[in-house]
């Protein structure tokens, strides 16, 4: 989970920085085209999901039944404990639930945070649990060769089973800017402080850093970068405690 072990670390540490490189540009803009894009991302997202369920379930040359799609147990983790590999698999779930987050980091800017942030929250897990259910269905229902996927050579796995079938960074910053108001972080005045788009730069910045310094974990260490991203779901989850 959080890699594939065929990637090779410059791939991976290469991508990473690619990936990184545009974050802080886009955060220090200003809110204002950031909720642009942000809206124009939800319904990218949504109509996409949307294509690939149906994709899926058109094309397909053959189907499950429900019975392997409810009851069907396949274990590939190398865990000989089959309880410990449920739970296991529960913490790919939390990550569809990572989105719930951004409503709570964002609501610095949000007017009458205290009742359209919590219910912001509460929508979000119960709209993620519903698209993640059917893309869930759709999934299984069109998975052709358990086997197939298991041994493809493609570094995501799931492409295999495509293959088959068809044929936060502002958040993070203005989560710093919060805790340095709150005298909760140091160099408060840093953290605090918003360039003329009132955009946290320096915040933005330091979460980009943070987020290239955990990558180079992959090159020493893979274990350990996966460790660090297992925990950092559970970490998010136990906050709001």
């Amino acid at each position: 989970m959080g890699c594939h072990p065929r990637l090779r670390w410059s791939v991976l540490t290469v991508e990473r920085r690619a990936g990184e490189s545009p974050y802080p540009i886009i955060d220090t803009i200003g809110t204002k085209a950031i909720g642009g894009m942000s809206s124009f991302n939800v319904w990218w997202t949504l109509g996409g999901m949307c294509v690939l369920v149906i994709k899926l379930l058109v094309k397909a040359p053959g189907k499950n039944s429900a019975e392997f799609v409810f009851t069907d147990f396949e274990n590939f983790t190398g865990w000989g404990s089959r309880g410990f590999v449920v739970l296991l698999g529960f913490l790919q779930a939390v990550y569809t639930l990572e989105g719930c987050g951004t409503a709570a980091q964002v609501a610095e800017e949000a007017k009458n945070a205290a009742v359209l942030a919590t219910l912001a929250v509460v929508f979000s897990i119960v709209r993620s649990w519903l698209i993640g259910l059917a893309y869930m269905l759709a999934l299984l229902f069109s998975v052709q060769s358990v086997a197939s996927i298991q041994g493809t050579s493609y570094a995501i796995p799931i492409a295999q089973l495509y293959y088959d079938a068809v044929g936060k960074r502002l958040r993070c910053s203005w989560s710093f800017y919060a805790l340095a108001r709150d005298n909760a972080m140091p160099m408060r005045g840093r953290f605090m402080a918003l360039n003329r788009n009132q955009a946290p730069y320096f915040g933005v910045w330091v979460s980009v850093l943070i987020g290239c310094i955990i990558s180079c974990a992959y090159i020493g260490f893979t274990v350990a970068f996966n460790a660090i991203l297992s925990s950092a779901a559970v970490a998010v989850m136990l906050s709001y405690l």
